[in-house]
């Protein structure tokens, strides 16, 4: 059985309550808002992103293992992103996206997660650019191109408790595209990894 719910679901079903609740509470955790800092990049290229998360929906899946009832948590979640990568050839890079975080929860609070977004990537050369304007050369300040950017990414994470608050750390593998790039598109596997604070209600 499926069971769509807002991000206050109830874990309850024919008025019986479900195994018990596991260390970790996706029902009220997930209804908030998290923000994030974390490294990207290839090995010898780093970067840099931070990133907003907004709640949107909550699943809970049942089903029988071993003779047992099982419950699956899954969160779907809205996300931006601000990224900053260098690359040699690429110059410096500035990326804004947002898209779509998949998250499922696994043993020992533990999940899967995969996130897709879309956005616009701008580069600032690297090295000093000039202008010839009526025979006047000119230094061009803040030259660059500009392209789409379009980045999916998948890893695993843990939930993290210290105190009274909750943090989800995960570590990631993906691609890093734009386009269009000499007419066609530049693809470049990355890899990262994010710290997340879930930011508590007033």
């Amino acid at each position: 059985m499926l069971v769509l719910a807002s991000t206050n679901c109830i874990a309850q079903t024919d008025g019986e309550a479900l195994e018990e609740k596991p260390f970790i509470d996706w029902d009220a955790l997930y209804a908030q808002k998290y923000i994030g800092i974390g490294a990207l990049g290839v090995i010898k290229y780093p970067g840099l992103e931070v990133n907003l998360s907004f709640p949107h929906k909550f699943i809970v899946k049942e089903k029988m293992h071993k003779g047992k009832e099982k419950r699956i948590n899954k969160v779907r979640r809205w996300e931006l992103f601000s990224r900053y990568y260098f690359h040699k050839n690429n110059h410096h890079n500035v990326m804004l996206t947002g898209g779509r975080t998949w998250q499922r929860e696994l043993k020992k609070n533990k999940f899967f997660i995969s996130q897709a977004d879309i956005g616009l990537a701008r580069t600032f050369y690297t090295n000093p650019t000039y202008a010839v304007e009526n025979g006047i050369v000119t230094r061009q300040n803040f030259d660059g191109d500009m392209y789409f950017s379009f980045n999916y990414r998948f890893g695993f994470g843990q939930h993290i408790q210290r105190k009274n608050e909750t943090f989800r750390f995960y570590s990631y593998f993906g691609l890093m595209n734009f386009a269009p790039y000499n007419n066609l598109y530049l693809s470049r596997l990355v890899v990262g990894i994010n710290i997340n604070k879930f930011l508590k209600k007033k």
